[in-house]
């Protein structure tokens, strides 16, 4: 038999458990354990420490919150072309002088005076954002433009002619 002393207990515990729910139930919700606010609900944050100066030393190679495009076909050869054409014109020389050719592609004169065709890799590359913007911002245009190359011609492939694409 519940005595009246034990009903009121029992009320408090609920009103206890009712009252600090909300509370623990709400600290992580919809939040990974990075987002969680500090101290909330015991949760541990996987988050780096800053040290004691207040700045991080920088992080080598690319970040997850760079921002990347991924180019292909005719929209990577133009983004080379421009790239390319904006080297030249820093450095005053020209090594291989590119032309773009009407379908979208791009190739050089080699010492004989031969047309060798860049070509694009299938799988496209992947390549800062603020580097297309700077180089080529209308890339968008070439996207998804098949690209004809000649028969029996000779080829190189973009990651060859420029190395940097690679990510190196």
């Amino acid at each position: 038999m519940i005595t009246r002393v034990d009903s009121r207990r029992y009320i408090a515990l609920l009103v206890a458990v009712a009252t600090v729910m909300p509370t623990l139930a709400l600290s992580g919700c919809g939040k990974s354990n990075d987002e969680a606010a500090p101290g909330g609900g015991g949760m541990t944050s996987t988050a780096p420490m800053q040290p004691a100066g207040g700045t991080m030393a920088p992080k080598r190679g690319m970040s997850t919150k760079q921002k990347v495009v991924l180019l292909a076909g005719a929209a990577l050869l133009y983004y080379l072309y421009k790239k390319h054409q904006a080297s030249q014109a820093q450095s005053g020389q020209a090594n291989r002088q590119l032309y773009q050719s009407k379908n979208g592609g791009i190739y050089y004169r080699d010492e004989q005076h031969r047309a060798v065709w860049v070509t694009a890799p299938t799988q496209g590359i992947s390549v800062p954002a603020d580097q297309v913007q700077q180089y080529a911002p209308d890339y968008q245009r070439y996207q998804g433009k098949p690209v004809s190359i000649p028969q029996g011609v000779q080829t190189v492939p973009a990651t060859q002619f420029d190395p940097s694409l690679l990510g190196g």
